[in-house]
């Protein structure tokens, strides 16, 4: 963990998920969220109790743990 944040700034580096989100219509509830959410690939997750299974598979090798982008939601 170390290694890999070693370049981010600060307190950067502690960071590892977190959005911002706009509320597009009250009369629907429907929200806009950017940010760096869990992937939605994979049974892993970097936090341990968030985990599938108990031990690391080869397939979570090649799958990212999170993703950046914006998603609409209900």
């Amino acid at each position: 963990m170390n290694a890999n944040y070693a370049a981010e700034p600060g307190i950067l580096g502690n960071l590892y998920e977190g959005n911002v989100g706009l509320k597009l219509s009250g009369s629907n509830n429907l929200w806009l969220d950017i940010g760096v959410f869990p992937s939605h690939i994979g049974f892993e997750s970097a936090v341990g109790k968030d985990n599938w299974t108990l031990t690391r598979s080869l397939v979570a090798e090649n799958t990212p743990y999170f993703e950046s982008g914006a998603k609409i939601s209900k």
